[in-house]
């Protein structure tokens, strides 16, 4: 394959990376300007495939998890769903005692909740913390036992 068509596919892959954040397709983008570069030099056409396919290999297992390690998702601004954990919630709702479910309101959003097992239920109007998100419904515990232990068995 010529030089300028592992160019091209290197720099098609950086463009496809910046658009999926997975830090893959830079590795590979660097694979194929490495065999771009190769295939400048050296204009046999056995010399790129190796070249693209060290390089890749070598990006994959040593490149990106540094990458993923130093530039990735984790830790960063939580959103959605994901947001509302550790957060105050208010009780709008009754919780059931058959189902242990009610309704709370976090911020301006009312979600459905749940009381974890081995909490007691907050009242009407009283403040729980949420512990975690399964599909659409909270997963909560009654703020003054909850403070600081998200997460934890109440123990």
């Amino acid at each position: 394959m010529a030089w300028w068509v592992w160019a091209v596919i290197g720099i098609a892959l950086l463009v496809l990376e910046s658009m999926h954040g997975a830090f893959v397709f830079s590795v590979l983008g660097v694979g194929a300007l490495a065999a771009a570069v190769a295939g400048l030099f050296m204009p046999l056409s056995v010399v790129t495939l190796p070249v693209f396919t060290v390089v890749s290999v070598v990006g994959l297992f040593t490149l990106r998890p540094w990458a993923v390690r130093r530039f990735g998702r984790r830790g960063g601004l939580a959103t959605n769903a994901e947001a509302v954990v550790g957060r105050q919630a208010q009780v709008t709702a009754a919780f059931e005692p058959e189902t242990r479910t009610g309704r709370v309101a976090v911020g301006a959003e009312q979600w459905r909740a749940r009381v974890a097992e081995g909490w007691p239920m907050p009242g009407v109007g009283g403040c729980c913390t949420v512990l975690s998100v399964e599909g659409n419904t909270l997963q909560v515990c009654p703020e003054d036992l909850g403070r600081g232990v998200a997460g934890r068995d109440p123990a």
